[in-house]
């Protein structure tokens, strides 16, 4: 019998957690409680508080070291999200082949791009451009696909990224 993969899901927050994330991260524990998967367990949800978001992430990172987990789903408090979000990034997520899944999700960007108090909302995918520069990347349906930048929004990373990179990540 294969051993199922441990996840821990972590968020940063600034002390406070929007309550439509709170009910997402509800119907996604309900969800995987009632739906066990043959290849992977959450064995710890936690967050961490904090001023600045980075040394939440960091401290995230630690804490999934601390626990031996093999993935780490660091999600943004405020978004939104369905049930089956962590089962569908692991569906595409492969410790040695694709280390790092990220979800798709929007943020406002362009301030007053087109006039005062205007924004945009933009998808938080990128992809290199030919001067070294990055460009927005739109979604290609529900079929995964390389990038090369992303938010952090919706971030599933294998533990193994980390132990390659120096602190802090």
């Amino acid at each position: 019998v294969k051993a199922k993969q441990k996840v821990l899901i972590g968020w940063p927050d600034g002390g406070s957690v929007n309550g439509r994330f709170m009910k997402s991260m509800l119907d996604l524990i309900k969800f995987e409680t009632e739906n066990p998967s043959d290849d992977y367990e959450i064995v710890i949800i936690d967050h961490t508080t904090g001023l600045y978001v980075q040394n939440n992430r960091n401290n995230l990172v630690r804490m999934a070291q601390h626990h031996k987990v093999d993935w780490l789903l660091q999600l943004d408090s405020d978004l939104e999200f369905n049930v089956d979000l962590l089962r569908t990034l692991m569906s595409t997520a492969h410790a040695g082949e694709k280390p790092i899944v990220v979800g798709v999700y929007s943020n406002v960007g362009n301030f007053n791009a087109d006039g005062p108090g205007s924004f945009s909302i933009v998808d938080c995918l990128y992809g290199e451009a030919e001067n070294g520069q990055y460009r927005i990347v739109s979604p290609r349906g529900l079929t995964p696909f390389q990038i090369d930048a992303s938010g952090t929004g919706i971030m599933l990373t294998h533990l193994s990224v980390f132990s390659r990179i120096q602190s802090p990540w």
